[in-house]
């Protein structure tokens, strides 16, 4: 790690310093383009800076916005994390000279792309779910951590925990028994932090719950994480799905034509391309934020 002498414990988190950076990145960019000051957007960045600075890695790959902060920062500070003023408009105007290229554009593109094939290779490997049983037990949970325990939760803290819960999962046992899919994404807000949305997919002729599945799954992640995370078993929202008209957790038929739009409805959220404000701006490097099962055959 670089620049750690600079983290203290009145710090943001380091999922919060990042959605930081990068909402205040995407102000500037704006004002900029539209001729408006950004004195303010200056004064933010020398105010962030030293401790955005300190979370970074050199082993993580980040967002088009955070990449060009730290690339432009290098080029004016060094390894300073003590900018001046004068030093952070300098960084300012070439982050946004950044984000005027053609190449920034097309990174943006390609990230939305991206999403949608995740989003047509979940399709498919949803109906195939449905192929390959007569009927399927759909449980949706959402895995983060508890508000006073942020800090903790780095990125390479939450792949670490995720891989701990995936391998339970792989295991077959216990509360995955009969698990016979399962899709995750790994996501990033303002007010949870990170946090993994994961749809699981079981045969419906062995299972039944999915109120009792899905509080057992939230207990592994709270032993993958210690204690620390926290966890929402959408299966207490199906009475407001059912007013919706989207209730696709449950007990579904594969004989039943509309069973697989249902469930395709519950969980097109984990790769819905317009999820802006949820990417994820950091990940240590070859590290993947969404995953399935295979489909075999």
């Amino acid at each position: 790690m670089i620049y750690s002498e600079m983290g203290t414990d009145d710090s943001p988190s380091e999922s919060t310093a990042m959605h930081l950076m990068d909402c205040l990145v995407k102000r500037l960019v704006s004002k900029a383009q539209r001729g408006i000051s950004i004195r303010d957007e200056v004064m933010a960045l020398k105010q962030q800076l030293p401790c955005f600075l300190s979370y970074y890695h050199t082993d993580h790959s980040y967002s088009v916005s955070l990449e060009s902060v730290f690339r432009c920062h290098a080029a004016v500070c060094g390894l300073s994390t003590l900018p001046t003023y004068a030093e952070s408009e300098a960084i300012a105007r070439l982050v946004f000279a950044d984000f005027s290229s053609p190449l920034v554009r097309r990174r943006y593109a390609d990230r939305r792309y991206e999403m949608a094939q995740k989003h047509a290779n979940l399709i498919a490997y949803i109906e195939y779910l449905f192929h390959q049983n007569k009927r399927l037990l759909v449980v949706r949970v959402d895995l983060g951590y508890r508000k006073e325990f942020q800090h903790e939760a780095t990125i390479a803290r939450v792949y670490a925990d995720l891989d701990w819960w995936l391998q339970a999962k792989n295991t077959g046992q216990g509360v995955f028994e009969n698990c016979v899919g399962c899709a995750w994404v790994l996501e990033q807000g303002q007010q949870k932090g990170y946090h993994i949305h994961v749809a699981l997919f079981f045969d419906g002729d062995k299972r039944r719950s999915d109120w009792v599945v899905g509080n057992a799954v939230g207990d592994v992640w709270q032993q993958a994480t210690n204690g620390i995370g926290t966890f929402h078993n959408c299966s207490s929202d199906k009475a407001r799905y059912r007013e919706q008209g989207c209730l696709g957790i449950g007990l579904f038929k594969s004989s039943d034509p509309d069973a697989c739009e249902a469930v395709l409805g519950a969980v097109r959220y984990l790769t819905n391309v317009d999820k802006e404000d949820q990417v994820l701006l950091a990940k240590p490097k070859g590290r993947r934020t969404f995953g399935t099962g295979q489909i075999r055959g």
